[in-house]
């Protein structure tokens, strides 16, 4: 496209104001264009659509006679559905290749666009598709981490709550932790040890159980045959008592759990012993009662 000076009748040459006329190869015309020369501004440059351009010799305005910054672009079609703001092409579509790279007055890149859609904060190596080098903070929303609606996730409740979560493929929640409380609703597998200055509570209610009876008689010869032990991790070398899980497998076997490793190494519910060892007392003071009634009778002879 081709630009020439209107003719003298369109346009004062000692003016402040010279009018352009850009027209197109085959001699037709293309849009007027006006440039303005103004003390307080700079020069102005408009068309028919007073779409606007200031340069101040300072910033440069786009859509806007008074640039607040180097380049300052203002896109004034809010009604428009279609409108658009800026749009920038990078080179090749490669890691060694960016789009956008803004750097500070030391010349360090503060916001990265890398060719292959990596976006760096903080760096210009961006690695991942967010690779952000420092803290970063989400308000009243929620980051997820996941191929598909499943993984983790991170978020806030209102303004004080914030919470990290995960779900399985199903979308079932199965962890979620507060800054106040943890939400845990499958299985946790720890290699090493747990401490806690609380008091560790398990779910007990009767509505989270079904097919409930009471424990068959016969508890205290099976805790009769559990063999008592003391023995040193291998981890830690920490000295400890209690039992071996595949010998009380053998006895309570709802008690043991299979691990999903490759090895399945074998866990013990400790907590769950509880039920057949007072099964068990019961048993011992029914035996007692009855001893301290036959005595009775033979004494009262």
């Amino acid at each position: 496209m081709a630009v020439k000076q209107f003719p003298a009748d369109y346009a004062d040459i000692t003016s402040t104001t010279t009018k352009l006329l850009a027209s197109k190869a085959d001699g037709t015309t293309g849009f007027a264009l006006v440039a303005t020369l103004k003390a307080a501004l700079g020069i102005i440059l408009s068309d028919v659509t007073n779409n606007v351009a200031v340069v101040n010799g300072v910033n440069i305005g786009i859509g806007t006679t008074l640039p607040e910054a180097k380049l300052d672009i203002i896109n004034t079609d809010t009604g428009v559905s279609n409108s658009k703001g800026l749009s920038v092409r990078g080179g090749a579509n490669s890691s060694g290749s960016y789009i956008v790279n803004f750097k500070d007055y030391s010349d360090v890149s503060r916001f990265f666009v890398r060719g292959d859609g990596n976006v760096g904060i903080g760096t210009a190596s961006p690695t991942k598709k967010l690779d952000v080098n420092g803290d970063f903070r989400c308000t009243n929303a929620e980051l997820g981490i996941s191929a598909s609606s499943s993984g983790i996730s991170a978020g806030t409740y209102g303004a004080t709550e914030s919470y990290i979560q995960a779900r399985d493929s199903s979308v079932n929640r199965k962890m979620r932790l507060f800054a106040a409380d943890f939400d845990f609703n499958s299985s946790i597998v720890v290699s090493g040890n747990i401490t806690a200055s609380g008091t560790i509570t398990p779910g007990s209610d009767k509505r989270l159980k079904s097919k409930i009876k009471t424990l068959d008689a016969g508890a205290l010869d099976l805790i009769k045959k559990l063999n008592p032990v003391s023995y040193t991790l291998k981890s830690d070398k920490a000295n400890s008592l209690g039992f071996i899980a595949d010998e009380v497998r053998e006895l309570f076997p709802d008690l043991i759990l299979e691990g999903k490793d490759k090895e399945k190494m074998l866990a013990m519910n400790y907590m769950g012993l509880t039920a057949p060892i007072v099964k068990a007392i019961q048993e011992m003071s029914a035996t007692i009662t009855q001893l301290q009634e036959r005595i009775s009778v033979l004494e009262a002879r």
